[in-house]
């Protein structure tokens, strides 16, 4: 039963980390928001990147490319959550 779970938390962050990645590279890369594919991929990434919006005002510009550092600090944030959650189940885990 624990190595469901921890399959699951393992699926749940990966495909949590992977939506705001794509969202960075798309927002990096400056996509065309009235496109279907990149405007699902921001509104399905949208309520996990709002809550660090303002967190860290910097704009970062090199090369042309726009970094969004609130989706950076999204992703830190929930890839370390992630760890976190994934090492308690495991530590109180009875193998």
């Amino acid at each position: 039963m624990i190595s469901l779970i921890l399959r699951l938390f393992y699926i749940f962050t990966n495909l949590v980390e992977a939506l705001i990645s794509i969202r960075f590279i798309l927002l990096m890369l400056n996509a065309n928001k009235h496109n279907y594919l990149v405007s699902t991929v921001y509104k399905y990434s949208e309520p996990l990147v709002a809550p660090f919006t303002g967190v860290i005002t910097m704009n970062i510009n090199l090369f042309g490319l726009n970094f969004d550092v609130n989706s950076l600090v999204a992703l830190f944030f929930f890839m370390i959550l992630g760890y976190i959650l994934i090492s308690l189940i495991k530590a109180f885990s009875v193998d």
